[in-house]
């Protein structure tokens, strides 16, 4: 799946968490909701659920038509039941950003 939205990765994730869907959304869970709304996802409907959160190194992450990648840029996969909820990817570093899993054309 990231693969197929322009994204350079391993073959296997880099990490596997299990993550609880907030019952209420605060503000911050509000934002990362619209994020995935952005992308068909709705994370409502698994509210109190626990899910599995597969974490992917991405390799050719360049911001701004920059030629040299970003490291510690990562595409986290949330999965229920192997059903896939949830997608973004997110930087590592300090005044990190979490954004839509597509690629920018």
């Amino acid at each position: 799946y990231i693969n197929g939205c322009g994204w350079q990765t391993g073959t296997t994730h880099d990490e596997l968490t299990e993550i609880r869907i907030p019952v209420n959304f605060d503000e911050v869970y509000e934002d990362y909701n619209d994020i995935q709304l952005m992308q068909g996802f709705d994370l409502r409907p698994y509210r109190a659920h626990s899910v599995k959160k597969y974490t992917y190194n991405i390799s050719n992450y360049c911001p701004d038509g920059s030629t040299a990648p970003l490291p510690d840029i990562y595409a986290n996969l949330l999965v229920e039941d192997g059903i896939l909820i949830g997608a973004d990817i997110s930087s590592g570093e300090a005044g990190s950003f979490v954004t839509v899993l597509d690629h920018p054309e």
